[in-house]
């Protein structure tokens, strides 16, 4: 069965008897007698009822604490849950998470997922879950809570931006695809990769194979709200494109020798365009910055997440776990990824919740009426939003200019439409069709289709 995973890390798993350290002269040491006299002192003087395994254990976990957002550390029942979260399938709502400032962070909803419908989108911060703070739950409880059982609903409030929202998820046993293909109009091979989970390199390999016997001649690898996946994988995968030896990543540790893995065999030799946002993490970002740097393709969308550092799994003393950053890893020549993201060649973010919003608040146009030279209305003002969104230089004024008649002539021009030199109901129709075309288009995969169409 495929490994599913939870989070955006790479992951490397080392499993150790028990952590031996040896202090230099001048670095301090656990000062024992204090930490037990601290114990101590919490037992007698505190109010409420605390367990005093409870407390060992914050301790543990505040040392894990004061180091990056993504080292933690896990009780043994933790690590075994974190651990068999990497196969199968998953319950809950279906989004893939970080942790930031003490709040649950949205990554990406997995597509499909109850949290995409209820929805939730990259960059929400989940504060409370049923009614409860997650600061006051503590990160790990907060995702075991919005885990819960099948079937049942979950109470969510976010944050997005400087507004407040809340939804009511139904939880679901959630299954992850790891690979999508198709072959679009004029022989381009279309391949989205979800995640890279185990084995998706062969996933990828079949995909590639099987567009190849169908006469593909470019293709495009979607990445967009792939939260990442395991190293080993996306290695693979970057092997179809980029040459012998050319570099695909350099994994950077502090006390071990530098990695720097690079291409086994010859690229594709057709045109690759890569579609990116800012919920392509990790192992995404390797991919893309292999294209890119390796000049083998061109990159469309949003600047990516910034995730460009590695987690080892490591059991403690037989019984705890902790994940700890061990290694940063770069894009060919150094190019730094974490906290700064892979840039696209081309920029073009998606449609944003808040223009969707906004085009719901559009003039209906319902007039019978028509409008033309010199006429104030709201079917005027409702064209001019519209034309506005499709990219025409005009004012939102209400008022039929010399600026609102070009653009209506321009756009009866281009849909073939009788050209009256006015606003009248085919006009109005064609335009609220064309926004509505617009809502259901995939801006990025347009271009990217553009952009190979005219390279061939």
């Amino acid at each position: 069965m495929k490994k599913k995973l939870i989070s955006l890390l790479l992951i490397t798993c080392l499993m150790i008897p028990s952590l031996m350290v040896f202090a230099e002269e001048d670095e301090p040491t656990i000062d024992i007698d204090k930490f037990e006299e601290i114990l101590d002192v919490i037992d007698y003087n505190y109010k409420y009822d605390i367990d005093r395994e409870e407390l060992i254990e914050g301790a543990y976990r505040g040392v894990l604490d004061v180091l990056d957002k993504h080292s933690k550390f896990y009780t043994k029942a933790e690590y075994e849950e974190f651990m068999d979260s990497l196969s199968g399938s998953l319950i809950g709502i279906g989004i893939f998470i970080e942790e930031e400032n003490g709040f649950v962070k949205v990554i990406s909803p997995i597509e499909g997922s109850p949290a995409e419908k209820a929805g939730l989108k990259s960059g929400d911060i989940i504060t409370y879950v049923d009614g409860k703070s997650v600061l006051d739950l503590g990160y790990n409880k907060a995702i075991n809570n919005i885990k819960g059982e099948v079937g049942t609903e979950v109470d969510i409030i976010f944050k997005r931006g400087d507004v407040v929202d809340a939804v009511t998820i139904i939880r679901e046993v959630i299954t992850v695809p790891d690979v999508k293909y198709e072959m679009l109009d004029n022989n381009i091979g279309y391949i989205r990769i979800v995640q890279f989970g185990d084995l998706v390199g062969q996933d990828v390999d079949k995909a590639i194979v099987e567009l190849q016997k169908d006469g593909m001649t470019s293709i495009v690898i979607d990445l967009r709200n792939n939260p990442g996946g395991y190293l080993d994988e996306v290695i693979k995968i970057a092997d179809w494109f980029v040459d012998r030896n050319d570099e695909i990543v350099i994994v950077d540790y502090k006390n071990f020798k530098d990695k720097v893995l690079v291409g086994q065999k010859d690229a594709l030799d057709i045109p690759v365009v890569v579609l990116i946002n800012n919920a392509s993490a990790s192992a995404s970002e390797i991919l893309a910055g292999a294209i890119k740097y390796n000049d083998k393709g061109i990159l469309i969308g949003e600047t990516t997440f910034g995730k460009g550092s590695v987690q080892s799994m490591l059991l403690v003393a037989g019984r705890d776990g902790m994940k700890l950053t061990t290694a940063e890893y770069f894009s060919a020549e150094m190019n730094k990824v974490n906290n700064v993201g892979v840039e696209p060649d081309i920029h073009l973010p998606s449609i944003s919740q808040d223009e969707l919003e906004n085009i719901a608040t559009f003039a209906p146009m319902i007039d019978n009426k028509i409008s033309h030279y010199g006429v104030t209305s709201l079917d005027v003002y409702g064209a001019q939003q519209r034309l506005k969104l499709l990219g025409y230089d005009i004012d939102l004024s209400g008022y039929y200019d010399l600026k609102t008649s070009t653009a209506i002539n321009d756009f009866q021009e281009k849909y073939k439409l009788e050209n009256r030199s006015a606003l009248y109901t085919e006009t109005k129709d064609k335009l609220n069709e064309v926004v509505n075309s617009y809502l259901n288009e995939d801006p990025q995969l347009k271009k990217a289709i553009e952009v190979l169409t005219t390279s061939e």
